[in-house]
């Protein structure tokens, strides 16, 4: 068994064989379930065995994904799922940059309380295949009455702020201090209760309730530092959440003369059909002054009225609301401008246009010799007597002549 020794070289017609097995090949690795709902799933696998391999014959450089619905194998009691080979393209994932991230996939629009089988493929960077993994899974059946939780997104991090120190002593008399924190922020509501929900044009809105508030006021010794403390008030902050977008956002009073109703609780708030919120009751503290909540509750029985804050109305504005004379005369060669006003209908608030249509006739008996209509806008207000174009970069053309212009009206 010992080697002879060839100065330096070892003969191997005497070497001792190496009796340790192989390390298996597992290229990729299994998939793991990640997420399995009635009709999604996704699934995540790393390289297995060639996670490390640097050689292009052996790096994982991409996988393909491939999907087939199963079967139930009739022959065995358990319920084993035959996967055929009848399998359909679904995705190619190059591997990341990072070859300590999982590679991930998504199936969707799946049969629900169904056998399906994932078939996930690695490829070298020559193209060569490096092996092959197939997972049998069974969607979940169809939900009914499923509670799924909603993650809010946020635009911000609550903000912690300090509230109070405690300074006490302990058993052996040395003075101990406790801070405590008090938490808030602008892109979410506090937890409450006895709020109202209502819900307009899928959009949802959130009106008063009993929370617990950070108070912030300035120290009346130093003039500088803030003194916040946690307080359970009644709270009068209207918020709204966009579905959609699983985000929350506060609406606030213009400006501080526009009225707003008390904080309260347990109150009601109904939804109008023209989409105006009317809210009727509830309780609240004793004092304008103080909506602390206290034994000193106080019964409501006001009213109050908002319009949808996110309503959309229709107004139409006509060549007659203009002070200058129309028609207007077209000159041969020469740029004519028309300067219409667009008057807020609601002046105590902003105007947002969502869509704006405009419709022009046009008399004339040739119209191909219009090169263009165009619309621009807004104009500058804070210029005076100007008869030419004012845009902010808002500007489009709405007629161009052409041979196939030949109509005298035309509506974009």
């Amino acid at each position: 068994g010992k080697p002879k020794d060839t100065g330096g070289y070892i003969d191997f017609d005497v070497a001792l064989p190496d009796n340790d097995p192989p390390d298996e090949v597992v290229c990729p690795g299994v998939p793991a379930v990640a997420m399995l709902s009635h009709d999604s799933a996704v699934f995540s696998w790393d390289a297995g065995s060639h996670h490390h391999e640097r050689t292009k014959e052996l790096y994982v450089q991409k996988y393909i994904v491939y999907l087939a619905e199963g079967s139930l194998d009739e022959d065995h009691s358990e319920d084993r799922i035959v996967c055929s080979g009848d399998y359909e393209l679904h995705q190619h994932i190059r591997r990341d940059f990072d070859v300590s991230r999982n590679a991930t996939t998504e199936l969707k629009n799946l049969r629900a309380s169904t056998p399906h089988c994932l078939r996930v493929e690695a490829f070298s960077i020559e193209g060569l295949s490096l092996g092959v993994q197939i997972l049998p899974f069974t969607t979940k059946p169809t939900p009914i009455n499923e509670w799924l939780p909603v993650a809010v997104r946020q635009l911000e991090v609550p903000n912690l702020s300090e509230a109070n120190t405690n300074y006490d002593t302990d058993s052996t008399g040395q003075a101990n201090s406790t801070t405590s924190w008090c938490e808030h922020s602008s892109s979410r509501p506090t937890g409450r209760r006895g709020h109202s929900m209502t819900i307009i044009n899928d959009q949802v809105y959130i009106f008063g309730g009993a929370t617990m508030k950070c108070v912030c006021v300035l120290d009346n010794a130093s003039e500088e530092e803030r003194v916040c403390s946690s307080k359970n008030v009644y709270s009068n902050e209207l918020w709204h959440f966009d579905p959609i977008t699983t985000m929350f956002s506060q609406l606030k009073k213009g400006s501080e003369d526009i009225p707003w109703p008390r904080g309260r609780e347990q109150h009601s708030a109904t939804a109008l059909p023209n989409g105006n919120i009317i809210v009727i009751g509830g309780i609240t503290h004793g004092s304008d002054d103080e909506l602390e909540i206290g034994e000193d509750s106080e019964l409501l029985a006001d009213v109050w009225r908002m319009r949808d804050p996110h309503h959309i109305s229709t107004h139409v504005f006509s060549s007659d609301d203009a002070d200058e004379e129309m028609p207007i005369q077209l000159m041969p060669g020469q740029i004519t401008s028309h300067q219409m006003p667009i008057s807020n209908p609601f002046e105590e608030e902003e105007m947002c246009v969502h869509d704006i249509h405009v419709k022009v006739g046009i008399d004339h008996n040739c119209p191909k010799g219009i090169e263009y209509i165009r619309l621009t806008g807004p104009g500058t207000k804070d210029v005076a007597d100007h008869d030419s174009p004012q845009s902010r970069d808002y500007e489009t053309k709405i007629f161009v002549s052409s041979m196939e212009s030949r109509e005298k009206s035309y509506e974009h």
